[in-house]
Order: structure tokens, then C-alpha cells, then sequence
């Protein structure tokens, strides 16, 4: 039986070419640059669930998705309800 990667690790959250990145006690945020696209993952662990929000875009295009990713990204928050 093949292992599942281990999600709480940086490496798992996080691009290649990783430009940024933060975390808490229950959560971590990467973004980065996979050639020519922008890559954004944020993912919230609370107990045994995992809450993964990943946006990518073109580097091109990126004064013009950023506003829109960060609003994204700042509303993304796990619920705990049902």
C-alpha cells in the first residue's frame, strides 16, 4: 500500500519556485512561480480534515489577478459547520 504524503509538510503546501510563504498553528500559505504561471495554496488543518484552497493564473496576467486572488484567499476560512 502506497503511503499518502504527508500534508502538514512545506513541501507539499508550496510551489516550486516558492516566493512567499506564512503559517499558523492550523494553516500555511505558499505562492510561487511554476514557469510561466502563479501559483496560490492556502491549506487549514483542523483535526483530521484538510481544507485546501489552490488558484493559478498567468504570470502575464498578474496585476490583474492578484486583486482578485487576495480577496479570495482573505474570505477562504474552513466552516465548522455540517
Amino acid at each position: 500500500m502506497r503511503r499518502m504524503p504527508d500534508w502538514r509538510t512545506p513541501s507539499v503546501a508550496k510551489p516550486p519556485t516558492s516566493t512567499y510563504e506564512a503559517k499558523g498553528a492550523h494553516w500555511r500559505v505558499a505562492s510561487g512561480i511554476e514557469g510561466s504561471t502563479i501559483v496560490y495554496a492556502k491549506v487549514y488543518f483542523l483535526g483530521t480534515d484538510i481544507f485546501w484552497l489552490k488558484l493559478t493564473y498567468p504570470k502575464a496576467d498578474q496585476s490583474r489577478y492578484d486583486p482578485m486572488v487576495r480577496r479570495v484567499a482573505n474570505s477562504f476560512e474552513p466552516s465548522t459547520q455540517p
